[in-house]
This record gives C-alpha cells, sequence and structure tokens, in this order.
C-alpha cells in the first residue's frame, strides 16, 4: 500500500478550501493535519489546490 503526505496545498474538505497537510494511504485519506512520519512518498503542492475525488474529463480531443 502506498503512504503519500501531501504538504503545502489549499485542499478541498467537504465544503471547504483550506490550507492543509493531508496523508493518504492506499486510496483513501487517512489524516488531516498530520505531520510526514514515515510517508514513502512527499508531495510540496505549494500554490496548488488539491481537489480529492475530483476527476477532471475536460480533453479537447474528446470533443471534437
Amino acid at each position: 500500500m502506498t503512504d503519500i503526505f501531501i504538504e503545502g496545498g489549499r485542499a478541498l474538505l467537504g465544503h471547504e478550501i483550506q490550507e492543509n497537510s493531508l496523508r493518504i494511504a492506499g486510496r483513501e485519506i487517512s489524516a488531516v493535519g498530520a505531520d510526514q512520519g514515515r510517508a514513502s512518498l512527499g508531495i510540496d503542492a505549494g500554490g496548488l489546490l488539491v481537489l480529492p475525488g475530483i476527476v477532471d474529463v475536460h480533453g479537447d480531443a474528446f470533443e471534437r
């Protein structure tokens, strides 16, 4: 199972966007506001939006 730590981004959590860190275990958010700990992968999302569960299906190739 992959353990990912995402920090520095603004995350959509519920109905709010808030700056927070997230720990992902497998396919689930396992902790909000956590520290890096032993995560196998760390991602600096500074200045980015973190949108869990949202898939952007927009593609110009599919619209033609």
